[in-house]
């Protein structure tokens, strides 16, 4: 059975204190790893391969395999470049205040689930339909409530769509007759 877990990176002016009110929501056999990136108020940020490689090394000292990728703001852009360079151990996307939608041609990878949480204008936002257009295979989500940044304003539905997001990447296990026997004390 995998590990259910899931990776926040936040953007260049937050920080890992803007997921605790999602991760506090979230079902407690949930893993969160929350990086400080080390992008937060310095004169020159790090390229974008040099953030990928610092995610990874994170990754490994904390031995995490695989996870749910969760990224707000220039986030997003890190979580889609990290899942382009290792897709194997990313298991879904959340992305959400996208900032750039093409990093040298970079799309998530085949068959990776990806949820888009938007919340600027309505259905119809042509900047929403572009992302969903350009990310193929991603469900499209848009919250609408005048804010534009749900996560920041409304973590409570950030986290409820996270959450079902989560249940579908991770799907439940069913017992099967050796789980049962050792229920049992057989």
């Amino acid at each position: 059975m995998h590990e259910r877990a899931v990776v926040f990176l936040h953007g260049v002016f937050g920080g890992p204190s803007d997921f605790e009110p999602v991760e506090s929501l979230l079902d407690e056999d949930v893993r969160c790893l929350c990086p400080e990136l080390p992008v937060s108020g310095r004169p020159a940020v790090p390229g974008m391969a040099d953030l990928v490689q610092y995610v990874d090394d994170v990754l490994e000292d904390k031995g995490l395999g695989e996870a749910v990728f969760i990224g707000h703001s220039f986030g997003s852009s890190l979580a889609l470049a990290y899942a382009h360079r290792h897709p194997e151990r990313v298991r879904g996307l959340v992305l959400s205040g996208l900032v750039a939608l093409d990093l040298d041609g970079l799309v998530a990878p085949p068959g990776t689930p990806l949820l888009l949480l938007a919340s600027h204008g309505s259905p119809d936002d042509a900047f929403g339909r572009a992302a969903a257009r350009r990310l193929r295979g991603s469900r499209l989500l848009f919250v609408i409530d005048g804010d534009d940044a749900p996560l920041l304003t409304r973590p409570s539905l950030f986290a409820f769509h996270v959450r079902a997001f989560l249940n579908d990447v991770f799907p439940p296990r069913l017992l099967g007759e050796e789980d049962a026997l050792a229920l049992a004390g057989r």
